[in-house]
């Protein structure tokens, strides 16, 4: 319990206290930790999804990411920021049915509001359909870090082509944000996949020495991945991905 005390004292800490501003620097190591105490709860706790408080500690850190890829990417950021917001809302509003994530979506189906907006918190959509676009941002990461770490392996099935950040950027822009986007925006994420540095100079400038390229990337892969899959897995069983 003392690891999980710990770990839940700074991913809350920061939820309440760390500010979204561009000046926030990204980091590695925070963000490792923060989703590290999402997985440690669910292996230690029978709820299917993380705590609110969690969640968005761990989001909080993830979205300084974004800073790092370039103009192109500002959008999300700011995107991400906006909903973190509006889950800190409801949390605050109805912290007894919107503390856990999975205890919050069944409470918006049972009162039949999951594609409603509320009134009574500056008209903000759904934490349901609020989530599911961070889940997106999510997904991005997840990918767009596993494809450098396929990319930095030594026994990696990637051609040299392949094996940079531009592409580990491209595919997880395909596969997570892409179909959301409209033709204008992929054009433009498109071609500031091309002003890219190389996978060396970006772990570089997000805080991550050459020795510990496979070692972070493998660490939060086991923590971030997981999340995603339960996630998604979750939404699907309800038939929650495809909120308009």
């Amino acid at each position: 319990m003392d690891f999980f005390r710990s770990r839940a004292s700074y991913a809350l800490g920061t939820a309440t206290s760390e500010s979204h501003s561009s000046a926030s620097k990204f980091d590695f190591e925070k963000m490792t930790k923060a989703f590290e105490v999402v997985e440690h709860q669910f292996r230690t706790t029978t709820n299917p999804l993380p705590t609110t408080a969690h969640f968005i500690a761990a989001m909080q850190q993830l979205c300084h990411l974004f800073d790092t890829l370039g103009s192109a990417f500002h959008f999300v950021k700011k995107d991400i920021d906006q909903k973190l917001t509006s889950l800190k809302h409801y949390a605050a509003h109805n912290p007894l049915e919107y503390a856990h994530i999975h205890n919050a979506i069944q409470y918006e189906l049972k009162e039949g509001t999951v594609t409603s907006r509320n009134a009574q918190l500056h008209n903000d959509f759904s934490f349901t359909r609020t989530l599911s676009r961070l889940m997106w941002a999510l997904k991005f990461t997840d990918h767009l870090l596993g494809g450098l770490a396929q990319a930095f392996a030594k026994d990696s099935p990637l051609s040299p082509a392949d094996r940079t950040l531009r592409w580990a950027v491209a595919r997880a822009y395909d596969d997570a944000l892409a179909p959301h986007h409209s033709w204008t925006i992929r054009k433009t994420v498109k071609g500031a996949c091309l002003l890219l540095p190389s996978k060396e100079a970006f772990m570089s400038k997000i805080g991550v020495k050459e020795e510990q390229h496979e070692h972070y990337l493998h660490r939060l892969g086991q923590s971030m991945t997981p999340l995603v899959q339960r996630m998604y897995a979750y939404y699907a069983q309800l038939e929650l991905l495809n909120l308009p």
